[in-house]
């Protein structure tokens, strides 16, 4: 005998009437497909969130590549036209950044395809280090031209989103880049100017 959650058990009512089936149908199949997705060594809930990651970067253009193509063109144009090619990866960053503004959590979004831009060959992360974040990039195939454009469009990318590069560590397989909130550098500027200002204004009164 099988027992569901009353809500999910309402779901499966919808969604049966949206598909014009019965409710033993639709409960069979989605078991069937989570049987199969654990056969496969897989839960249901993590091909769900891959095909999800999958389906937003091809929304905005990152379809498939060749990889060893891609990278070779990468090196190839570096060699060339290495200021272009940096252009190129900075005006896509700013208009990638514009659409993960529109994201409700536009750095979690960030991320992902970042992970699917990579195709697995690379550990990404995003961590909060007191008032910085740290952007991590490690993979041993990756060059320093290949991580030299990408650390240019993820600055881009945390620009729009509101951060400020403060240091980059780019190494053959490691990108590292900490950045703080651009609201608080200005911040912090403003309040240095205040403190100039008010010194300048001491001096000037007991002169």
């Amino acid at each position: 005998m099988l027992a569901a959650n009353e809500v999910i058990a309402n779901e499966i009512v919808k969604l049966a009437r949206k598909r014009n089936i019965t409710i033993y149908n639709a409960v069979n199949e989605i078991l069937s497909q989570a049987l199969k997705a654990e056969s496969g060594g897989y839960s249901l809930t993590e091909l769900v969130e891959k095909y999800q990651t999958l389906d937003r970067a091809y929304k905005i253009g990152l379809g498939l590549r060749i990889e060893s193509l891609y990278d070779d063109l990468v090196e190839l144009l570096f060699q060339i036209e290495p200021d272009k090619l940096m252009s190129l990866f900075r005006e896509k960053g700013y208009w990638y950044g514009k659409y993960f503004l529109t994201n409700s959590e536009p750095l979690k979004c960030f991320i992902e395809v970042m992970e699917y831009s990579t195709l697995s060959k690379a550990e990404v992360s995003l961590s909060k280090q007191k008032d910085t974040l740290v952007f991590m990039l490690i993979g041993s195939t990756y060059s320093i031209p290949q991580l030299d454009v990408y650390s240019v469009f993820v600055q881009e990318v945390m620009g729009v989103l509101g951060y400020q590069r403060e240091i980059i560590e780019l190494k053959k397989g490691i990108l590292k880049i900490k950045f703080i909130n651009s609201h608080s550098v200005t911040t912090e500027d403003n309040a240095r100017v205040d403190n100039a200002n008010n010194k300048k204004k001491q001096s000037t009164t007991f002169s």
